[in-house]
């Protein structure tokens, strides 16, 4: 007490200066509780993210392993790759032995890193011989690039290169020759009464 100011004034100076200490360290004492808080807030957040790391983990190898499953076959049974190998080699040989040159294959989407399974497809693509279009190279088979005869052709030849895979007893097939030429009529005839003598093979009718 020897040390307190014996003036009211300065007493009442040096109360107001002890109540502003005290209000300050009340408020250092709720910013140390704030910081243990979040402390303790971002650990838990930190242990969520670890368990959705694993989580993520373990889907995409889920994934992964359907993805090969469905691409590549197991226990054997054919994967996509491999059946549609199969209907592209049958395609191109027929193209090959119409004079033109045919493909098919699967496009494998990505998305940066990521497979876009929603956006896989099938493609077709065909070079004419003597085609004025295309620029002499194989091109996607569109409603725009292509004759109405040209794709009349390629669906045609497709859907022969694709019998192999879906067995059934017979098949009925409406308007063949929609838009073809004489010698592409033929020739894809030909070729629906090559494949349809072989044995074991569908029965074709024809309107």
């Amino acid at each position: 007490f020897n040390d307190l100011p014996d003036d009211l004034e300065k007493l009442q100076v040096e109360i107001s200066d002890l109540d502003d200490k005290i209000v300050r360290l009340g408020i250092a004492n709720d910013r140390r509780r704030e910081l243990e808080q979040a402390r303790k807030r971002i650990a838990e957040l930190q242990g969520k993210v670890g368990e959705g790391v694993d989580v993520m983990k373990v889907h995409r190898e889920k994934v992964q392993e359907m993805k090969t499953r469905w691409l590549d076959g197991e226990d054997g049974q054919d994967g996509l790759r491999k059946i549609i190998a199969t209907v592209d080699t049958a395609f191109s040989a027929m193209f090959a032995e119409m004079g033109n040159t045919g493909q098919v294959r699967l496009n494998e989407a990505t998305n940066g890193e990521e497979d876009d399974f929603e956006k896989f497809s099938l493609e077709i693509l065909v070079m004419f011989r003597g085609a004025d279009h295309g620029g002499g190279r194989l091109n996607r088979l569109d409603g725009k690039l292509q004759s109405g005869g040209e794709r009349s052709v390629s669906i045609m030849l497709f859907l022969i290169a694709l019998q192999q895979m879906t067995p059934c007893p017979f098949r009925v097939v409406d308007e063949i020759n929609q838009g073809m030429d004489i010698h592409n009529e033929k020739a894809v005839f030909d070729k629906v009464v090559e494949y349809n003598c072989k044995r074991h093979k569908s029965q074709f009718f024809l309107i």
